[in-house]
């Protein structure tokens, strides 16, 4: 933004969409309430501590890489098209907070169910 900003002085002002900005702010949060729901996840069953941060990362790993390798199978007419509707479509933002929302509702709900805090003390 501040590059953008600086290089076009005499446009004015060049900012995100205020929907935008709030969609970026409730993302980030969605976000970081699912890697610490996959944390708990996945530390529950570790011996170590070393495991269970090798886990997660192998997890958030394919998590970032996942959908790459998908859209580069996915053919060149589908992928331009879904880049074009994407661009013209101001529901973007809403379609992923609410998969967001499901997706961490599933996931803190897993790990409320498999957290059993008198088998940890009983360790």
């Amino acid at each position: 933004m501040l590059t953008v900003n600086l290089a076009h002085r005499r446009s004015g002002l060049v900012l995100y969409a205020p929907s935008m900005i709030l969609a970026m702010c409730v993302l980030g949060l969605l976000g970081a309430v699912f890697v610490a729901a996959l944390g708990v996840l996945i530390s529950l069953p570790a011996a170590r501590v070393r495991q269970a941060q090798q886990s997660l990362g192998g997890a958030i790993m394919v998590l970032l890489v996942l959908p790459i390798g998908v859209a580069r199978l996915l053919p060149a007419a589908w992928t331009g098209r879904v880049i074009s509707d994407a661009g013209n479509a101001a529901y973007v933002p809403l379609v992923g907070v609410v998969a967001c929302v499901a997706l961490d509702v599933a996931v803190v709900a897993l790990a409320l169910a498999r957290f059993q805090r008198t088998r940890l003390i009983a360790r």
